[in-house]
Order: C-alpha cells, then structure tokens, then sequence
C-alpha cells in the first residue's frame, strides 16, 4: 500500500460515519472492504472530470472517495499533506450538516470538549446553544438554499448554568441571549428582523423618521463593533483569569458583568440532605450508581442544569436504575435506519422515582427521563424540559482535533405507540 494511502485512509473511516450521515454509503462500504478498487469506472468521473449532456447523479460519499482517488491519480506534488487534506474534509462535511449540535473542534476547543464531559468547565461556567431562523436553517439542512441568507446568522443562548461559576454568580440564567463580549456585538438574524421591522413600521407610519434613524445609528454602531460567535465562544468557553465582560438579554431587558473566568468542577452523583440525589450524565457516572439508596421504594432524582452529557453513558445508567428491556429509538436526524435503546439487564423490579426537571434539562438527561417515564417507572415534575433529546456522538482525530455529531433524537416507546 502506498504511504499516502497508509496516513491518509486511516481518516476515512471517520469520515465515513459522516458520509453516511448525510446520505453516502458508499465510501463506508469500501472502506470497510480495504479499498481494493484502484480502477474508477469512468461513469463515476464524469461528473467531476467533464461536463457531460448526461446528468450524472452521484453519492455524496461516493462523490468525495472519487475526489480522493483523483487526487492519488493527478496530484503528484510530493510535499502535501494528506492528513491534513482528510481532516480538512472532515471538517467540511461536519460544517456542512448546518447542525448547531454537530461541530468540528480544533485542539483546544476538542480538549474543552472532553473536560466538560467529565464535569469541569472552564471558561464563564455556562453551556450555549447556537439558533437560527427555523424555517430558513430548514432549507439548507435539506440541501436547498436559503432565500435569505442573513437568517442563517446565529444568535447565542444560554443552555445551561454552571452552578457556583462566573456566570451563575453574574445572575445569567437559562434562555439568556448572550449579546456582547469584551465590549463587542454579536450580531445575529434577531438583529436583522429588528431592522426590517423598523423599516416596515417607518412606512406604515407607525414611527418617525427620527425614531427611526436613532435606531438604525445604534444598529450601525454594534455593527462597526462586531465580534463573531466563534470569538466570542473562545473567550467564555475556556481558560481560567480572564477578565470578560459580558452583556446579555432577558425579556427585552439588557443586562452586563464583568466575570472572571474559572474552572468550575460539576459533580456526576451528589446525595442531599434531604435524601434526593443530583445525577449528571458524565463520564463514569453508570460506575457509581450502585450506592442509590432505593431502600424506601421512590428514588428523587434532580436532572436539572445536567448539560448534555455523554450519552455512551445511558445504557450503564438504565441498567442500575431500571429492569431490562425496551426504552425507545434513536431516529436518526436524516436518513438510515433507527436504533433501539435497550438493556439485557438491568435493576430488580418495584423502583420507582420523581425526577426533577426544567428547561435546563437536556441531551442525555432528557433521554434518561422521558425513556424511564415511557417505562412507568418514574414521574416527572417542574417545568417544561428543552425538548433536546438528542444523541450526540464524540469522535476525536489523530491529530487533537474532533468533531460531534448529532445522530438522533430519541422517541420512546409509548411515543411510537401513540403514533
């Protein structure tokens, strides 16, 4: 085998999960296969080589194997570097999914990444999720375009609070907009509706043209000082003594702090005084489950501020918590078939639990609660969870990098029942 197929097919079998994420099985298929085949049919070329009155419908995955012995065949410059071609496409497909859960991380951030599936947070303490405008992210996640691109920019809410970290002591809550960092605007598609509904009240006559210019100049002003998501994730997401400050929104309402960025550690399993149990789904969690005290029938399980978590986590949990058995599927966010959640063992009958919750609960959490609420083994109270029951896998790179991907989101049993 070649030294260019030796460093650079060991990324395709990463980027083959992707592939047939997205629809492309075929490079899944032969890589699985050792990719034997050095030959490419010149139909499959067709669509990249020359233009053909023939349309020519391609795999994505197969598109980009394609690409890739194109490559081998033409591209004869000794010095590059395959590795980073392949993590580079890596990257690309990642980013192309238009998933705000499914992203590709560079070292620090991937190193961030794991220590936060661990329990430690580094940075302002906090979780956020990324948000569009619906009905355009729609478009491009299906392979269309958007017909107005500039609701695809980004707003930055708070997912979850650390507890006892900067941003908790701040007074930041869930459902927070995060507005601007270090004195610098994120601007997102909020901004843009905002915009064009002054525009639209200005003709109808709904304000003046003064009212309207005082808007549009503070618009003008946060956009000459402007500072992407990514930036701004760098500087509340890691490191420890930075001095950030921070503005935010809540029901309309500006708020700011100056925070001071620490390592804040999350614990997977803590008993309360009052006999309840605060449950994480960290990594390792399923290995310390066995001292829940089950003694008087009803476990109390807090799944608040849980973040997402690490749902590799669920089965090992399920089966010190529940009997064995079917708890739901993983449908997948796309195409491919659904996975089954289930335990070939699992806890004696008779359990039974109240799990606390709120919008704050998300990810694995959510999985955990509403598959042991399908099951009748648990009742769930507080506030409405954050409808993010989703499975998100971690895949790390040879080269400290990695990526996430949002594979599904689950539906237990009773849910398909009803259907």
């Amino acid at each position: 085998m070649s030294d260019w197929k030796k460093s650079v097919f060991p990324a395709i079998g990463v980027i083959a999960t992707i592939a047939a994420f997205i629809g492309g099985s075929e490079i899944r298929t032969r890589q699985d296969t050792g990719l034997a085949v050095r030959k490419i049919p010149q139909s499959y070329l067709a669509g990249i080589e020359s233009p053909s009155e023939t349309a020519v419908n391609v795999p994505e995955g197969e598109l980009f194997y394609q690409l890739l012995l194109l490559l081998e065949r033409d591209y004869v410059d000794p010095k590059i570097d395959e590795q980073k071609l392949a993590y580079g496409a890596v990257k690309g497909m990642v980013e192309g999914l238009w998933d705000p859960l499914s992203q590709f991380l560079q070292q620090d951030h991937f190193e961030e990444h794991e220590r936060r599936l661990t329990g430690n947070f580094g940075g302002a303490g906090m979780e956020m999720r990324m948000i569009s405008d619906g009905t355009e992210l729609a478009k491009v996640q299906r392979g269309g375009r958007s017909s107005d691109p500039l609701l695809l920019r980004p707003i930055l809410q708070v997912a979850t609070v650390v507890p006892g970290g900067p941003a908790d002591v701040a007074g930041i809550q869930v459902g927070d907009q995060i507005l601007g960092v270090n004195q610098k605007w994120i601007l997102g598609y909020t901004d843009v509706v905002k915009v064009r509904g002054l525009q639209k009240s200005l003709a109808s006559g709904k304000i003046s043209a003064v009212e309207f210019d005082r808007e549009r100049g503070e618009f003008q002003k946060r956009a000459k000082s402007a500072i992407s998501i990514a930036r701004a994730e760098d500087l509340l997401d890691m490191g420890e003594g930075k001095i950030v400050p921070l503005t935010w929104s809540r029901g309309g309402r500006e708020m700011s702090a100056t925070l001071t960025t620490k390592t804040t550690k999350l614990t997977m399993l803590k008993k309360s005084p009052d006999g309840s149990y605060r449950l994480r789904l960290f990594k390792g969690v399923s290995k310390h489950l066995g001292s829940l005290d089950a003694t008087n029938g009803e476990i109390t399980i807090d799944l608040r501020q849980s973040t997402l978590g690490d749902p590799t986590e669920l089965v090992g949990v399920l089966e010190h918590l529940a009997p064995a058995g079917k708890f739901g599927q993983i449908l997948s966010q796309r195409s491919g078939q659904p996975r089954t959640l289930a335990t070939t063992k699992g806890a004696p009958d008779g359990r039974h639990y109240k799990l606390i919750v709120d919008k704050s609960t998300r990810g694995a959490a959510e999985i955990l609660a509403l598959a042991l609420k399908a099951r009748g083994l648990a009742e769930i109270v507080g506030g409405p969870m954050a409808s993010e029951p989703v499975w998100i896998e971690t895949t790390a790179l040879g080269d400290g990098s990695g990526y996430t991907l949002n594979t599904g989101r689950f539906a237990s049993s009773s849910l398909e029942a009803r259907k």
